[in-house]
């Protein structure tokens, strides 16, 4: 369970960023955040800035997040030509945010690719008969 608290200053204050994507997610029957593309790059980018600063959301890893988003911002003219490393360091921060949104996802629903579409990402709603 993620907390709705964020550490700030070594003093707890609540977030209601989760909650407020949480009420955006079900008052719309889900909610894509990324569609059209599977660069790792591109999607760090589009859930970084989309859904954890937009939503100030208490994503475990954010240091490294901003610090990737200042990268990448760095490297968008050059983004082919990135070294491996970088590219390693996007694929794992890019599995720490699926996990993240699949954990503060609302109760029926799940974070993924659309069913049908592996390039769509959003959080999508299940019944009571889907496997997971």
């Amino acid at each position: 369970m993620i907390s709705p608290f964020l550490n700030i200053n070594g003093g707890l204050v609540r977030n209601n960023g989760v909650k407020t994507l949480q009420d955006l997610i079900v008052s719309r029957g889900g909610l894509v955040v990324s569609t059209d593309t599977l660069r790792p790059d591109h999607l760090v980018n589009a859930f970084g800035h989309n859904l954890v600063i937009h939503y100030q959301l208490p994503f475990p890893n954010y240091r490294d997040l901003s610090l990737m988003l200042d990268e990448y911002s760095k490297q968008l003219d050059n983004l082919p030509d990135q070294d491996q490393a970088f590219q390693d360091q996007v694929g794992e921060l890019l599995d720490e945010l699926y996990i993240y949104f699949d954990s503060i996802a609302p109760d029926g629903y799940y974070f993924g690719s659309q069913e049908g579409d592996g390039a769509c990402f959003g959080f999508w709603q299940y019944s009571e008969t889907d496997c997971f």
